[in-house]
């Protein structure tokens, strides 16, 4: 299952990125490597046998991912076209004239941000694996609600592509996950993100 694929080559970064903070030999990583990813897949299998597995119809879920595909391609368009620095200009332009200086200056960096999540689509474009993944959500979601189900559906993740982008004044950038949200009724959002949802703390 893609999802469970996902899942292991995260555990493995997740290892290696250990491994690299406690400055372990490198000449020793295969040995300790070879025990975590056994005694961690274990666990994750484990945990994995708690959960409810759907079936997907796979037809359904093809064509769900043709439109997926069609709308990441429809926002990188969006983000070839994006000129934060006109939109500032133009804002620019309704200051006072003594703080157009000051304005502008402020108007670019908010514009910038703003678009962070979708600009970078023009240096990245979701994977294969990830586009899948929010397809099945979405059969997923579609099939609770047309069994007459209250649904609300999450998608965590930590993918800038998926999930809003953070920015460095503790702030979001989202208007790909805004997209999302609006075409499939689905919030994909970081796992604490969804954990402070769901919880209410």
């Amino acid at each position: 299952m893609v999802v469970q694929d996902e899942a292991n080559g995260v555990l493995e970064k997740a290892i290696i990125r250990q491994l690299e903070s406690e400055k372990y030999p490198r000449e020793k990583w295969f040995e300790v490597m070879s025990v975590l990813l056994s005694s961690c897949g274990d666990r994750m299998r484990e945990l994995s046998g708690l959960l409810q597995w759907e079936p997907v119809d796979e037809k359904d879920a093809e064509d769900i991912y043709k439109r997926v595909l069609a709308t990441y391609l429809d926002l990188r368009q969006e983000a070839s076209l994006a000129d934060p620095a006109r939109v500032a200009s133009l804002k620019t332009k309704l200051a006072p004239g003594p703080l157009r200086k000051m304005a502008s200056s402020i108007y670019k960096k908010q514009e910038v941000l703003e678009n962070l999540q979708l600009l970078s689509l023009l240096r990245g474009f979701p994977s294969e694996k990830d586009l899948r993944i929010l397809a099945d959500a979405i059969h997923l979601l579609r099939h609770y609600k047309g069994v007459g189900e209250p649904t609300q559906m999450f998608l965590a993740s930590c993918d800038t592509l998926l999930s809003p982008k953070r920015l460095r004044n503790g702030g979001y950038s989202n208007k790909v996950t805004k997209r999302i949200q609006h075409d499939y009724d689905l919030e994909c959002a970081w796992p604490h993100q969804i954990c402070l949802s769901l919880t209410g703390l």
